[in-house]
C-alpha cells in the first residue's frame, strides 16, 4: 500500500510490491542466520513462510474492519470506506492463493 498519493482515494494499492515466496526465503534466510543459526532447512523456510502470510492475512482483515469504523467516525479527508474496500478484498484474494499454494504443498 503506497500512503503518499494525492487526492482522493489517498492510498494505492500495489499487489506486485508483495515479495513473491523465492523473495521471502532469501530475507528468512538473511534472517535466519543473523539470528545464528546456520543448519536452515526447507522446512524452517516452509514452516515461516506459512506462519508469516497467515498472518498477513489476519493484518489485512484488521486493518480492514479499522478502516470501517473510520468512515464512520474520522473527519480526516481519506476513503475510508474504499480503503476497507481494498482491505477485504485484498484479504480474500491472498487467502485463496494462500490456500492454494498450501494445497499444492500437500499433494
Amino acid at each position: 500500500f503506497d500512503y503518499s498519493s494525492s487526492g482522493r482515494p489517498g492510498f494505492k494499492c500495489i499487489s506486485s510490491n508483495y515479495p513473491t515466496r523465492e523473495e521471502q526465503y532469501c530475507f528468512f534466510r538473511m534472517y535466519l542466520r543473523a539470528s545464528g543459526k546456520t543448519d536452515i532447512t526447507q522446512s524452517d523456510l516452509a514452516s515461516m513462510f506459512r506462519e508469516t502470510n497467515t498472518f498477513a492475512l489476519h493484518s489485512h482483515f484488521l486493518w480492514g474492519v479499522w478502516a470501517m469504523v473510520q468512515a464512520q467516525t474520522s473527519s480526516i479527508d481519506f476513503d475510508y470506506a474504499a480503503y476497507a474496500r481494498n482491505r477485504f478484498e485484498t484479504y480474500l484474494r491472498v487467502k485463496k492463493n494462500l490456500l492454494n499454494m498450501f494445497a499444492d504443498d500437500c499433494s
